[in-house]
């Protein structure tokens, strides 16, 4: 396995909490049981290498039971038989796959879905800032019975014209769930899907996540879910997706792209892709 993971440079600075190919938890998050309600809603996403090995490359969530939402940066310039929706909650390590070649062989130890077609934000720029990091997932067959889709923010609460949020400058919790590495310095990996809350802020198509404390999302993460609580209800508020501004470390700040505010791309990806 050291030889598969020396082929994969682990990747932080610049743009993406993805790895160049892998790696995978949250720093100082917690397993989750694959029963939890936002477990249930979190996928992990698969990525062949060069036709050598599948790595847990980013995650994803569950939008209904054929389509996956997830970062734009995490498919960009791929093809739909490069990657598996993994519902695996439980069984997301890297060493269970990394040495395993066919997608069969796969299947028959994950419960994967193979990917049909997705949809990339058009204005989304990789050189950019980060805004419209968002991509949906066709699956070829339909999702396990278990998979909960995720709600995203209601209208009465978004003002598109501003790219904006009634929430805007406030502070919340914010749940991520993802599947990256759980030391930044060791880049340790997790056996299993896992969750961490941090404070965030709502700024614009954003929220900013303060990790200076030392918990947060980092390499392996991108795509995956951040989740936060209004009025009794979960909402999906962030798709992981880079450190923020200036921030170069896994422990300042990170960027969540606010799904709710794309939600003119989402409405059309999804009738394309189920058209």
């Amino acid at each position: 396995m050291s030889s598969q993971r020396n082929l994969i440079p682990l990747l932080l600075l610049g743009f993406v909490f993805a790895t160049a190919r892998g790696s995978h938890a949250l720093i100082q998050g917690t397993a989750v049981s694959p029963d939890d309600a936002l477990a249930r809603s979190t996928v992990g996403i698969l990525e062949n290498y060069e036709g050598r090995v599948w790595l847990t490359n980013c995650a994803g969530s569950v939008l209904s039971d054929k389509l996956i939402l997830t970062a734009a940066h995490c498919l960009i310039g791929k093809l739909p038989e490069d990657f598996l929706v993994n519902f695996s909650a439980d069984q997301l390590v890297y060493d269970r796959h990394a040495e395993i070649k066919d997608a069969r062989e796969l299947e028959g130890r994950f419960l994967l879905r193979r990917v049909k077609a997705f949809r990339i934000h058009p204005n989304f720029d990789l050189k950019g800032e980060g805004d419209h990091d968002i991509a949906v997932i066709l699956l070829q067959t339909p999702a396990p019975s278990t998979a909960l889709p995720v709600k995203i923010l209601p209208p009465d609460l978004l003002d598109p014209t501003a790219r904006s949020t009634a929430l805007e400058q406030q502070n919340l919790p914010v749940t991520l769930l993802a599947t990256g590495i759980l030391d930044e310095k060791t880049y340790a990996h997790s056996a299993v899907l896992r969750s961490v809350t941090v404070p965030g802020r709502f700024e614009g198509p954003f929220v900013i996540t303060d990790q200076t404390q030392g918990a947060g999302a980092c390499n392996g993460d991108s795509g995956g879910p951040a989740f936060a609580e209004w009025d009794g209800t979960f909402y999906q508020v962030g798709i992981i997706s880079r450190p923020h501004g200036n921030s170069r470390s896994c422990h300042e700040e990170g960027q969540l792209m606010n799904p709710a505010l794309d939600g003119a791309f989402l409405e059309s990806a999804m009738e394309e892709l189920l058209s």
